[in-house]
């Protein structure tokens, strides 16, 4: 393969299970001097948003272990009868999808091989994926507009948060919009402060 006009070999990195055979492939391409690779990863199907985060860190190791440029295009799952995109996996919720798509707005659908860009858009590790795929549509999309300001509020008021609140807000986010009404009916003061990010986020979004 290496004697053709292949360039980048493509690679599909679908599962955990798969890992070791992913491994050796990027191995045997290095070996060959086939360094540029473009890696398919599933997301929304059998394994939970912390699998798809570890596959994704993984390859960006693999760079530096083997001294190639790994670049990743999460693909959604959608089962093949569905005749829209709104299926969420039972290992999912339809909050973190709509979190990961922002992520890819930005950064094109892509996932930078270098370490940097890679942490700097999905989070240091998986605490921090959950938490950049919890926060308001256009706070991720426009990370460095509002990393300063408002998002900085809302991380102050996130890290707050018990489990039980962010299990809570998480339920909020995932029943619909936010609005003014829906947070009068809120008790908690945590949650009401927090949930004022979030009213008009899908147009600021845009």
């Amino acid at each position: 393969m290496s004697s053709i006009a292949l360039n980048p070999i493509r690679f599909a990195y679908d599962t955990e299970g798969i890992k070791k055979c992913y491994e050796n492939a990027v191995k045997l391409s290095s070996k060959h001097g086939m360094c540029r690779i473009g890696t398919y990863v599933l997301f929304n199907y059998d394994e939970t948003p912390q699998q798809f985060f570890n596959r994704l860190e993984f390859s960006i190791r693999l760079n530096k272990r083997y001294d190639v440029q790994i670049t990743s295009f999460p693909m959604k799952f959608v089962p093949f009868k569905h005749r829209d995109r709104s299926h969420v996996s039972e290992l999912w919720n339809k909050r973190w999808l709509r979190g990961l798509q922002c992520i890819l707005l930005a950064t094109r659908g892509q996932v930078s091989p270098k370490p940097d860009f890679f942490h700097a858009a999905f989070g240091q590790d998986y605490h921090e994926f959950a938490k950049i795929v919890s926060m308001p549509e256009h706070y991720i999309i426009w990370r460095e507009k509002h990393r300063c300001h408002e998002a900085a509020d809302w991380e102050k008021l996130f890290m707050n948060l018990t489990r039980e609140q962010r299990s809570k807000l998480l339920d909020i986010l995932i029943d619909g919009r936010v609005t003014k009404e829906r947070i009068a009916q809120i008790a908690d003061k945590k949650l009401k402060s927090i949930l004022e990010h979030y009213i008009n986020e899908h147009e600021l979004a845009k």
